[in-house]
């Protein structure tokens, strides 16, 4: 009876320990934490034998293309303006090449930082994170298939493409998943496409906003300066 008791209590514990592990929120990964992590941590890293460079030409530094101890901060051009670089001055985003953490080497771990604090964490590439945090989240797993019609010197086939969507969280304040899709291209080659997401929802809501309200400025201006070269013809 003894022994049927304690058997009982032991398995207790590890289930009621293992529904607290999984209930626990997402927030971030390793000690970069949404709300809460300030820009300084850069500068702390780099102090730490990262290497930190500006990047203002995606042609010689994409932001897939950090490697190693390397940070980059994203820096738009303010002539000749990338839409897909930080578009307002409270938001600014750096690129670290590589950052391991729990024996997983996480790449291109970008983060994106409005008034100087952390509200968003993107990193691609990197299935082995997507499966531990997977793991340690409980994340629900759906699957979208699509059949689409691939031609070639052999005529036309059938192939399926899958897109994999892993959500960690999603609630008032934060949105976290991953994405693992799986595709065909133009010539029918299989791709794959790999990244992991944790955003503060209102947070990227109010940057998209202001980074709409911006473009929509620039281009306004790009048009009128067209129409007054037009107008010396």
């Amino acid at each position: 009876m003894k022994k049927i008791t304690l058997l009982f209590l032991v398995t207790l514990t590890l289930l009621i320990n293992q529904k607290s592990f999984s209930q626990t929120k997402i927030d971030g990964i390793s000690i970069f934490k949404i709300d809460k992590t300030n820009i300084k941590i850069i500068d702390s890293l780099a102090n730490n034998g990262y290497s930190l460079k500006t990047c203002k030409d995606l042609y010689s530094c994409s932001k897939y293309k950090v490697s190693g101890m390397n940070i980059y901060e994203m820096v738009n051009d303010t002539i000749k303006p990338d839409m897909s670089l930080p578009m307002i001055k409270e938001n600014r985003t750096f690129v670290i090449g590589e950052y391991t953490v729990a024996g997983i080497k996480i790449t291109n771990l970008e983060l994106n930082f409005y008034n100087d604090i952390l509200f968003e964490i993107k990193s691609t590439g990197d299935l082995e994170l997507q499966t531990a945090l997977k793991e340690k989240y409980n994340g629900t797993l759906k699957a979208d298939k699509k059949e689409i019609a691939c031609r070639s010197i052999y005529g036309e086939f059938k192939e399926e493409e899958v897109t994999y969507t892993t959500t960690y969280r999603e609630d008032e304040k934060i949105k976290a998943y991953s994405v693992l899709k799986i595709y065909f291209d133009d010539k029918c080659k299989k791709n794959s496409l790999i990244y992991t997401l944790i955003t503060n929802v209102k947070t990227e809501e109010i940057v998209n906003t202001k980074t709409r309200e911006v473009t929509k400025k620039i281009l306004e201006k790009k048009q009128q300066q067209k129409k007054a070269e037009l107008n010396k013809l």
